[in-house]
């Protein structure tokens, strides 16, 4: 599920074509690509993919140099934000060395940073991929859904949506979904190896919300913890996930702990539950549900913020459930033998 593969001494078109084709994508022959090191070279880019934009008709790869980006005066004293209705892909990855010689695959190198003013990071591509990762999201303050991240809300969806490798901590949305919002539809929408922690909602969902229309929603190995909501009018509050949609949630290899009543909430019946540890879950029965606990993780030290799991951890080596990818500090998942649960694997 690597998305963005780095090629030595590749120009950067072959990269996006490369990015483009490990998501399934089939791109035309023009494809855009950018390394930015300031919010405002950020903001910029994601302003030349959008309507209007210079590059709105080609693919477009935004690769981060690693660093702290403010939202503010780059970005009109609001969200670092893209709005587009054509049919071409955005892909933004961080964790990238000066002039995006090489990537680092550790997530909190690269910040984009709300300061408890404004939202982190708005998308919407109603008609095209959207995919965001190996960035750290923080303290957004929104009054939509997605106080971090926030993908394609209002949007009459069509195309897939890929989130993966990100920590989404300390938002807050005066709303629902206080740290991710996303909508997808096409082959499948991804919420895949993420920290979504410390967020908090005034409405429902204090984690976020994930909603699909396409064939079916992977929401894989995210450690979701710690995460609010107030109550909404006679409804419990929610203060995990919410996943539902038009087609089932394949929701596998999951931390959802310490969140307010709900850590997960099932907006449809088909779900599939496997080796998730959750301590409450709501909404819809799901399908079927194999592995599943509900265990304290024993996480390291969440005080400070390190939900990497404990040595005693009864989730490590948990799942056999695995593929080929990065956790958020760069170590890879092992090739055979079973897998911890959440966004952290043990080394």
């Amino acid at each position: 599920m690597q998305f963005v593969n780095r090629v030595s001494n590749n120009p950067g078109r072959a990269r996006t074509l490369l990015a483009l084709a490990a998501l399934g994508i089939a791109p035309i022959a023009q494809a855009h690509y950018y390394c930015v090191a300031t919010a405002a070279a950020l903001q910029n880019a994601l302003t030349q993919s959008s309507n209007g934009g210079v590059y709105n008709d080609e693919d477009n790869l935004i690769e981060v140099v690693q660093g702290t980006y403010q939202t503010g005066s780059a970005s009109g004293n609001e969200a670092f934000h893209f709005y587009s209705t054509n049919t071409h892909s955005l892909i933004i990855a961080g964790g990238y060395s000066t002039g995006c010689a090489s990537q680092l695959h550790v997530t909190s190198a690269t910040v984009l940073d709300g300061r408890h003013v404004t939202g982190v990071l708005v998308l919407s591509n109603a008609n095209g991929t959207i995919a965001v990762q190996g960035l750290t999201l923080q303290n957004g303050e929104s009054g939509i859904p997605g106080g971090g991240l926030s993908v394609n809300y209002l949007a009459s969806v069509n195309a897939p949506v890929h989130v993966m490798n990100n920590i989404i901590r300390n938002n807050h949305s005066s709303v629902d979904a206080g740290g991710i919002y996303v909508s997808g539809a096409g082959s499948e929408t991804w919420l895949f190896n993420n920290l979504i922690a410390n967020n908090d909602a005034d409405a429902q969902y204090g984690a976020g919300y994930v909603t699909g229309y396409g064939q079916y929603n992977e929401v894989f190995a995210n450690t979701v913890t710690a995460n609010t909501s107030a109550s909404h009018g006679s409804d419990p509050a929610v203060g995990g996930l919410f996943c539902g949609g038009s087609r089932r949630c394949q929701i596998t290899n999951n931390i959802f702990w310490n969140n307010t009543n709900y850590g997960i909430y099932l907006g449809n019946g088909g779900a599939i539950l496997e080796y998730n540890d959750y301590g409450t879950r709501g909404g819809s029965a799901p399908a079927s549900s194999l592995g599943d606990v509900s265990v304290a993780p024993q996480f390291a030290n969440p005080g400070n913020g390190n939900y990497r799991l404990g040595s005693g951890s009864p989730l490590r080596s948990h799942s056999p459930q695995h593929v080929s990818q990065y956790d958020l500090d760069g170590h890879a998942y092992p090739d055979q033998g079973n897998v911890d649960l959440g966004a952290y694997q043990h080394l």
